[in-house]
Order: structure tokens, then C-alpha cells, then sequence
């Protein structure tokens, strides 16, 4: 896969992770099960998409920017909660 459409498939993870977090604030939906059956996505998927509503500034404007381009798996699972440990991330 190109960087260009990895980055592509990123922003989009960051753009649904945003929706799916507004849905749950909202109370659009009452619960990441509830929100994960009409997604017709495991409940484990949407929490693991859910960290990218999370990202600090720095990181989000590396999700847009293309060089260099920032890729997924680069994201941990389990992020750090201080945004200023995310900047590590880019380093």
C-alpha cells in the first residue's frame, strides 16, 4: 500500500473515531456495544478505534501532513495519556 492512501486510511480512522466518540457523548448511542452492533463491528474494534479521538494536536496535524507520513501501527495500542508523550511518537 502507498503512504499516500495508509495516510488516507489513518485520517479516515481519525475522522470515524471523532464521530463514534460525539455519538457516545451525545447519547446516540448508550454504550461502545450498542454503537459496535450498528457499526456491525466486534465492541474490541471500535474501543481499539476510539484511542484515535484522543490524539494530541501535534499528532493529529501529522495524520494530515503527507511528508513524512505518520502510519497506524506507529499509533499504540495503549497511548500515553500527557499529550506531551506523544510528540515521542514523532521523534
Amino acid at each position: 500500500m502507498s503512504n499516500g492512501m495508509s495516510n488516507q486510511k489513518l485520517l479516515q480512522a481519525v475522522v470515524r473515531a471523532h464521530l463514534w466518540l460525539k455519538d457516545i457523548t451525545i447519547s446516540r448511542y448508550r454504550s461502545v456495544e450498542d454503537l459496535a452492533n450498528v457499526a456491525a463491528l466486534h465492541p474490541k474494534i471500535v474501543r481499539h478505534g476510539l484511542r484515535l479521538a484522543f490524539l494530541s494536536p501535534s499528532l493529529t496535524s501529522a495524520v494530515l501532513e503527507v511528508n513524512p507520513p505518520i502510519e497506524l501501527k506507529q499509533i499504540p495500542k495503549r497511548l500515553p495519556l500527557l499529550w506531551r508523550e506523544h510528540q515521542r511518537l514523532l521523534d
